[in-house]
C-alpha cells in the first residue's frame, strides 16, 4: 500500500511497470523576507515510513516554536505539491487539506480525500472512494466502483462499472457509460443526469431535492419504472406499461418490455425525464 498525507498542495499519483516508489517533493511558501522564508521551508519535513508491504508519506508543517524561530510567522502556510510514481498493483490511500488530487494507472482499490480541491482519477482497476468538501470529482474508468461525495462542486462518473455511490449539495451529478449493477445517487442542489446500458438486474436510484434528473437507457433489457416529482413535470416518451392507477401527472409507476432491472426517479422541485437510445425525435 501507498498512502500520502499532505496539508498543503495538490498530489499527482502515476501507477508503473516499475516495482519502486519514486516521490517528487517541492515546497514553496510566499514571504517577503527570505531568511525567513528559508527557515520555514526546512522546518517544513517530509517524513518517509516504509516497511515491507507498505510507503507512507506525511508532511509535517513547521510547530509554533519553529515558527517563531523563523520570525514569528505563524500565518504563512507552506505547500508541498508531490508528484509520485508507484507500481500499478498497490492500493493507494492519499489525504490533503487544500489541494486538488489526481490518480492513474492504478489497478488496486484508492482511497482519495480533499477539504479543497478537485479530484480527478484515469483508468483504475480497483475502486475508487472520494471525498472533497470544495471541488468537483471527476473519475473514468474504474473497474470496481465508485463512492463520491462532494458538497460544492460537480460529480462526474464516465465509465465505471459495477456500482456507484454519488452525493452532492451543491452541484450537478453525470453518469455516463459503464457495465453497472447498483446506481445510487443523491442530490440536494443540482441536477442528476445517468446515460447508460440497463443489465439484467440492475438498480438505479436517483434522487434530487431542488433540481431536474434525467435517465437515458441504453441498449439492454426491460426494467420496472417508478417516477415522482412534487412540483415538475414527467416526460416519458417510451412504451411504457402503467401499473396501478395513475391518479396524478407527477407520478407514473409501470415497466418497459421485460422488467429484470429496477429504475426509481425521485425529486421534489424539479422535472423528470426517461429516454431510450436512440432519443425518440422531440419535435415528432
Amino acid at each position: 500500500m501507498f498512502q500520502l498525507t499532505n496539508v498543503s498542495g495538490d498530489i499527482t499519483v502515476t501507477g508503473t511497470s516499475g516495482r519502486f516508489v519514486r516521490i517528487s517533493g517541492v515546497k514553496r511558501v510566499q514571504v517577503a523576507n527570505a531568511a525567513g522564508a528559508a527557515a520555514l521551508l526546512e522546518f517544513t519535513v517530509i517524513e518517509v515510513e516504509t516497511r515491507s508491504d507498505s510507503v507512507g508519506i506525511r508532511t509535517r508543517q513547521p510547530s509554533v516554536e519553529e515558527m517563531q524561530r523563523a520570525g514569528n510567522l505563524e500565518r504563512i502556510p507552506v505547500s508541498v505539491t508531490y508528484s509520485v510514481e508507484v507500481p500499478r498493483d498497490v492500493r493507494v490511500n492519499l489525504r490533503t487539506t487544500s489541494g486538488s488530487i489526481r490518480v492513474s494507472g492504478i489497478e488496486q482499490d484508492v482511497n482519495l480525500e480533499t477539504a479543497s480541491g478537485s479530484i480527478t482519477t484515469d483508468s483504475i482497476g480497483g475502486s475508487v472512494s472520494a471525498g472533497s468538501v470544495r471541488g468537483d470529482i471527476t473519475i473514468s474508468g474504474t473497474g470496481r466502483g465508485v463512492d463520491s461525495n462532494t458538497v460544492s462542486g460537480d460529480i462526474v462518473l464516465t465509465g465505471v462499472d459495477d456500482r456507484i455511490r454519488a452525493t452532492c449539495v451543491s452541484g450537478d451529478i453525470t453518469i455516463r457509460g459503464g457495465n453497472l449493477t447498483e446506481v445510487w445517487a443523491n442530490n440536494t442542489g443540482g441536477n442528476v443526469y445517468c446515460e447508460g446500458a440497463v443489465g439484467s438486474g440492475a438498480r438505479y436510484q436517483l434522487t434530487s431535492h431542488s433540481g431536474d434528473i434525467e435517465f437515458v437507457a441504453g441498449e439492454g433489457g426491460g426494467f420496472r419504472v417508478s417516477l415522482s416529482t412534487v412540483s415538475g413535470s414527467i416526460s416519458a416518451p417510451l412504451e411504457l406499461t402503467l401499473t396501478g392507477t395513475r391518479t396524478s401527472r407527477r407520478s407514473l409507476t409501470g415497466v418497459y418490455r421485460q422488467p429484470e432491472a429496477s429504475v426509481k426517479l425521485t425529486t421534489f422541485s424539479g422535472n423528470i425525464t426517461l429516454l431510450t437510445v436512440p432519443v425518440p425525435d422531440r419535435n415528432e
